[in-house]
């Protein structure tokens, strides 16, 4: 494909790279406009067919393999693209990225290549008509059957291109097909990549949900208040003492709405101290009220969050269909579900007997 090899801040390079090759799927672009360059730095840059972004050296962006417009590109935001996929699959020289009038194009002439050679027959056939109709009236039985050998060897020889030509579509086709699953099994590799690097970097992280939070339009008081509440969270409550140092990071969850206590996300300074944080999280039920309304959590990823669900759903269901059993009345009323290995890609549930 060609687009832009880029890797940017804290240990990698910028550049440029592009790549050519076979076709991956004829990609459409969707810009309604004709882009217009921008400069940037005093150079004159394309920009983004969609969004107008400018397609500097750090902007990942694919430009149309077959037309090479330098006024089409478009950046990985309106591919819907994340940046691991697409500087894994810009190495792949197997892939073609079209634009939309260049894709319109392919489409077409394979669409029409079955029209053109029926069309190619009728105007054989109307030829042989013309044909016929002057012999009729000017050639002779002999030049007439030696015409006709010819055009009986035109038409085997069109057949034959015929056939190549089914053939050689079915292997290109095949081709495609083999270059799109390759480049799926490859994003799924980068996705599952991707998701565990997720995991590591919330590892020494909570979430602390329904926590007082200050009502002031100032960014540093209510920062300060968040600070003030865990340090007495974890010294007063838990009695797990904090240094300077152990809390690395603290912020609110979303925009901020009159009325409501955004979640607090805490890291720490290692998984050991988050460890005994969570430990202790079952001496806030009896805590002081400012305390005890509140819960902590594992951080954890979206795919982990619906993988416990899914199984929490899962684990429901069969104790309902326990307790509506003959063999399982005993069961009503009497367990909960929790899904324990939260953190782990494989989550599981347990049924804990309720105290009577």
């Amino acid at each position: 494909m060609r687009g832009q090899r880029v890797s940017v801040c804290r240990g990698t390079k910028r550049g440029r790279g592009s790549g050519t090759g076979g076709a991956l799927v004829a990609g459409a672009s969707t810009a309604s406009s004709p882009a217009v360059p921008k400069k940037v730095d005093d150079v004159t840059v394309p920009v983004c067919t969609v969004c107008s972004t400018p397609v500097s050296a750090d902007v990942r962006a694919l430009q149309c393999d077959r037309c090479g417009d330098p006024n089409k590109w478009k950046c990985i935001e309106c591919l819907g693209m994340s940046a691991e996929a697409y500087d894994s699959l810009i190495e792949c020289k197997e892939l073609c990225w079209f634009c939309k009038d260049c894709n319109y194009d392919i489409s077409k002439v394979k669409d029409n290549k079955e029209d053109k050679v029926v069309g190619l027959f009728e105007r054989l056939m109307d030829k042989l008509c013309v044909i016929e109709g002057r012999l009729d009236e000017k050639v002779d039985v002999q030049a007439f059957e030696e015409l006709e050998g010819k055009v009986q060897q035109l038409e085997i020889s069109v057949n034959r291109r015929v056939e190549e030509l089914k053939e050689r579509i079915v292997e290109n086709e095949a081709k495609v097909v083999q270059n799109v699953v390759k480049a799926g099994e490859r994003y799924g590799e980068i996705s599952d990549t991707e998701e565990q690097r997720d995991i590591d970097a919330r590892r020494s992280n909570v979430i602390i949900y329904r926590a007082k939070e200050i009502d002031s339009e100032l960014a540093d008081d209510r920062k300060a208040g968040d600070a003030l509440f865990v340090h007495e969270l974890c010294n007063d409550v838990l009695k797990i003492p904090l240094e300077s140092g152990d809390v690395e990071k603290m912020f609110r969850l979303g925009r901020r709405e009159e009325g409501k206590d955004r979640p607090l996300l805490v890291r720490f300074s290692g998984e050991e101290k988050k460890k005994s944080v969570m430990s202790r999280v079952k001496e806030l039920k009896a805590a002081a009220d400012r305390y005890s309304r509140i819960s902590i959590a594992h951080d954890l990823t979206p795919r982990q969050r619906e993988a416990i669900k899914e199984v929490r759903k899962k684990a429901l269901d069969e104790l309902e269909r326990d307790k509506g059993s003959n063999e399982g009345e005993e069961l009503e009323g009497n367990y909960r579900i929790i899904v324990v290995g939260q953190q782990t890609m494989k989550p599981r549930a347990v049924r804990v007997p309720l105290r009577k």
